[in-house]
């Protein structure tokens, strides 16, 4: 009696399992994934796994490594439009953070180091670089801002050094350089005051000392330069400081005999 009443829980327990495989893998009536999914690598381990309506995950879909290890995650509420995205990588470090909207990325995104820094925070629409993107120092300081019309430059480009103080200003047009430029030094003064057009030199371009007095000016007319004298004069008083320089400067080829000399007078 006991082995008959074995038989009869092994056959129930087949049965059931039976039952649940046929509500895997399935497709509905216009081919779309429904209810959960589970494929596998070669090897065996989990590929991705999930539930599905309508082909779009609902809940956490989770994609794997063939080493195991998370390699991206999707979230979404079932009756929302937005799903959330993680993406990780081969050492289970997030590198990347948004949402897509109809499978195109959309709003902020973040990227970040191996290290875990955030370096990079992209707008999208649609899948096109629309909006604010910025860029960061490892310090977590930002490092530019650039503004973006469907995947070209337009607009204002901020620069800063690792301390956030300013260090440009550009301007842009259709991804060219368009409109006014400058160009500061650490103490917010401004060394370069000019203009572009559709990506030339237009125009009265001034150089300024690291004290704000005006240096030099240089005139442009269609990226080309109208007073080439003035950088004559310039280029002739670079050359001149660099030979006061040598005097300064210990020379290497006076140590060739004994190198090590060098580093240490």
């Amino acid at each position: 009696m006991k082995s008959v009443f074995s038989l009869f829980i092994l056959i129930i327990f087949f049965q059931t399992l039976s039952g649940q495989n046929d509500t895997i893998n399935q497709i509905d009536q216009q081919g779309n994934r429904t209810g959960y999914w589970i494929k596998h690598y070669p090897n065996g381990q989990i590929q991705y796994e999930g539930y599905f309506v309508n082909s779009l995950p609902v809940g956490t879909l989770k994609r794997y490594y063939p080493s195991g290890i998370t390699k991206a995650t999707l979230s979404r509420h079932r009756d929302s439009i937005m799903v959330h995205a993680s993406i990780f990588d081969q050492e289970g470090i997030l590198r990347v953070y948004g949402t897509y909207i109809s499978q195109k990325k959309d709003g902020i995104w973040s990227f970040f180091s191996n290290k875990k820094d955030l370096v990079m925070k992209i707008t999208y629409h649609e899948d096109r670089i629309h909006g604010v993107a910025s860029r960061f120092y490892a310090n977590g300081n930002l490092m530019e801002n650039t503004n973006w019309v469907l995947n070209s430059l337009q607009g204002l480009q901020i620069l800063y050094d690792e301390q956030e103080r300013k260090k440009a200003e550009i301007n842009y047009f259709a991804n060219q350089m368009h409109g006014a430029y400058r160009v500061f030094n650490s103490r917010g003064i401004i060394e370069i005051n000019g203009m572009y057009n559709n990506g030339l030199k237009k125009g009265k371009w001034q150089y300024f000392k690291t004290d704000g007095k005006l240096d030099y000016e240089l005139f442009f007319l269609e990226g080309q330069i109208q007073n080439p004298e003035v950088m004559n004069s310039i280029q002739q008083r670079s050359f001149e400081q660099y030979k006061k320089n040598r005097l300064i400067l210990k020379d290497p080829m006076s140590y060739l005999d004994q190198p090590s000399k060098y580093f240490r007078n």
